[in-house]
């Protein structure tokens, strides 16, 4: 493996090592504040979406590899963890016309490319547990609902306060230090 590439490869395990330890942030009851999105959309942005994509499948496998992962079944843990997380690099769909616009300081569409990579990519994920929530958690419904009425109530939820949370970070972190998109 050239070095390049190589060192692209140790930028993404670094990025997964980050998205993984953000995820020890505890949470309020019932909400997935899931900060481990922001490295990922950040290097999916930065390489692209094959490599995002890889990245993102390395961030869900992780949580099963160190025994953090709550499995109640093989498939709703592949479901939960690596496909949910896989597809964060989906963000990487924008990556070209994100960094071309903010190479031409175009910061508004940058932002704007930004907040859209942001959006697929919460929303992705979010789908993924939504599924697993009826599918798998419908034995711990809570306030009489029923299981696809309380999945989207519970990850809907999580969902847009997600995409609210990291649509603020990365638009402050790509005001004040853009070249931190910006792959060398």
């Amino acid at each position: 493996m050239e070095r390049k590439k190589l060192l692209i490869l140790l930028e993404g395990v670094v990025m997964a090592a980050l998205a993984m330890a953000l995820s020890f942030v505890p949470n309020p009851p019932n909400i997935d504040i899931a900060l481990g999105v922001l490295p990922i959309v950040v290097y999916s942005l930065r390489r692209g979406l094959k490599m995002g994509l890889i990245i993102g499948l390395l961030y869900g496998i992780l949580p099963i590899l160190i025994g953090t992962a709550f499995v109640l079944t093989p498939v709703q843990a592949i479901l939960e963890y690596p496909v949910a997380n896989l597809v964060l690099g989906f963000s990487g769909l924008f990556s070209a016309r994100f960094l071309s616009q903010l190479r031409t300081k175009n910061t508004r569409g940058a932002i704007q490319s930004l907040t859209f990579a942001i959006l697929i990519a919460v929303f992705l994920k979010y789908s993924a547990h939504f599924m697993a929530g009826i599918i798998f958690w419908s034995k711990y419904v809570q306030w009489g609902l029923s299981p696809v009425v309380y999945s989207a109530v519970v990850n809907c939820g999580s969902m847009i306060i997600n995409m609210i949370i990291a649509t603020l970070i990365l638009s402050i972190i790509l005001k004040k230090s853009s070249g931190i998109f910006l792959a060398k």
